[in-house]
């Protein structure tokens, strides 16, 4: 392993992940043209000396206009709250060590605008062709804490069944860092699960979010169901005006 992926967070518990220059560069057109350009980051890992290069991120572009200082905040359906989760049960060892144990040189990359989660479910994905992808939040049209304690009882479930398998992320973060990663089959993939677990009461939600304004084939997803369900959807807007009104 030659490449640590960073994932820094506010509570200084980041996380990371180990793989490959060559992995990722066959993987990924991205990858492999950072990695061309000599720009990342180089550690030598000692116990006495850490000794590097020209910092690197590796980030998608955000929503112009769009406020935080977090970049990750602006997206929806992020995969932040299953970080949360797994840094609670330390997954997999996932946190950083703070002391170094060996000596060696890795490249290292400080990934931003995508999950811990999100990208670990996404490097499986691309050596073996498995995913899993969770129902967008939208399509559960619950309160926010409801909402909260069945997600955690979903990713409870996972890890319980599936303990060493990352457990199942948003639809919509995975579309964008396969967009960023330029995997065609995977975006189809994402599309299609964030296709069917559209619902009437979510379509607002989803037509207006920050991923679908950013995304036109996102947009498109969400539009076509709009459309094709106009006549419930427009009964549901007809109420919620209402309700505004009053």
């Amino acid at each position: 392993m030659d490449v640590r992926l960073l994932f820094k967070r506010a509570d200084d518990l980041d996380l990371e992940l180990w793989t490959t220059a060559d992995f990722l560069g066959k993987a990924s057109g991205y990858y492999k043209a950072l990695f061309a350009s000599g720009s990342t980051e180089t550690v030598t890992r000692s116990r006495s000396k850490r000794q590097r290069g020209p910092s690197v991120t590796s980030e998608q572009t955000p929503l112009v206009g769009a406020a935080g200082s977090d970049p990750k905040a602006d997206w929806e359906d992020s995969d932040n709250e299953t970080d949360a989760f797994l840094v609670e049960r330390d997954w997999m060892n996932c946190t950083t060590t703070k002391q170094d144990t060996a000596d060696f040189d890795y490249q290292q990359v400080e990934v931003r605008e995508t999950a811990y989660s999100t990208m670990c479910a996404v490097l499986l994905y691309l050596q073996t062709g498995h995913i899993k992808l969770a129902p967008i939040h939208s399509s559960h049209a619950l309160p926010p804490d409801e909402l909260v304690t069945k997600r955690k009882a979903l990713l409870t479930a996972s890890l319980t069944k599936r303990p060493t398998l990352p457990p199942p992320v948003s639809p919509k973060s995975v579309y964008r860092l396969a967009h960023l990663l330029e995997r065609d089959e995977l975006q189809k993939l994402a599309l299609n699960s964030l296709a069917s677990s559209l619902t009437i009461t979510g379509a607002a939600d989803e037509l207006f979010s920050p991923v679908s304004l950013a995304y036109d084939n996102l947009r498109k997803v969400v539009v076509d169901f709009v459309v094709k369900n106009w006549k419930e959807v427009k009964i549901l807007f007809d109420l919620l005006a209402a309700i505004d009104d009053t």
